[in-house]
């Protein structure tokens, strides 16, 4: 995609949308089911990350479950090392590094 390409307006469509929630007619409320599902994913890639004794994960995630990713972080023995609000490119979500506590592990 070439920079005449690329999207101006913060406008972007889920690729498997969520038929579930309440926007949708479903009886999830549509935030706290994003947060779920978006904590669960970080939960998978932390644990596969672990099986392979990476040393570092990094994640782009919404900025209100940051507090959340760090506890999955402690859970599979990695530290949220650093957020960087300059790689942030949308409102409301943080780029973020998780470092292995324990490397040779």
């Amino acid at each position: 995609m070439n920079e005449e390409e690329m999207p101006t307006e913060g406008n972007f469509e889920l690729f498997m949308p969520f038929v579930t929630v309440q926007s949708n007619g479903g009886p999830h409320e549509d935030g706290s089911y994003v947060a779920g599902w978006e904590c669960g994913a970080l939960d998978e890639r932390l644990s596969a990350a672990k099986l392979v004794r990476a040393l570092e994960l990094e994640a782009t995630v919404h900025t209100d479950n940051l507090p959340q990713m760090d506890l999955l972080a402690m859970k599979h023995g990695y530290r949220m090392a650093k957020t960087d609000p300059t790689l942030d490119v949308v409102e409301g979500w943080t780029f973020v590094t998780f470092i292995a506590l324990e490397p040779n592990a």
